[in-house]
């Protein structure tokens, strides 16, 4: 579809960029710690839920290249490494571990990759760093990318 008024285009982006501020407020901008006490509350919940001290790092490119030589199916050898090394380091105020073995939660990567990021971005809050986006937000890019891969 072509637009023939630029101001049309322009209440369109503005839009798009109120929407997209909308969805930060709502998500991490509304991480504030006024107060010494507002932080030690939500660390305690940060640690209730669970916070890993251990991850799998690799670069982002070859992840990217190394998925798309093997047809996808690197990515189930990804969700194993970081799922056996963040089970090493995994951390609960009650000491329970994470249920399930490293290899039932790569096989089942389309549930297990919500927790795995929600892991992250609670240990990344936890230690002041930024987080990432929602899990939810990876988890359509990447079912999505799969699709169109598919498609």
């Amino acid at each position: 579809m072509f637009y023939n008024n630029d101001m049309e285009r322009l209440l369109e982006m503005l839009g798009i960029l109120a929407a997209l501020y909308l969805a930060y407020r709502l998500t991490i901008g509304r991480w504030t710690y006024f107060s010494p006490e507002e932080y030690a509350r939500r660390k305690e919940v940060l640690k209730q839920a669970g916070l890993a001290t251990r991850f799998y790092f690799m670069n982002p490119r070859t992840q990217v290249i190394l998925t798309c030589l093997s047809g996808g199916t690197f990515t189930l050898y990804w969700f194993y490494k970081q799922w056996s090394v963040i089970k090493k380091g995994f951390k609960k105020i009650d000491g329970s571990a994470l249920p399930c073995p490293a290899w039932l939660r790569a096989i089942g990567g389309f549930w297990s990759f919500f927790p795995l990021g929600g892991i992250i971005n609670r240990t990344c809050e936890y230690m002041k760093k930024d987080t990432s986006w929602s899990p939810i937000f990876w988890g359509i890019l990447w079912l999505g990318g799969l699709g169109a891969v598919i498609a």
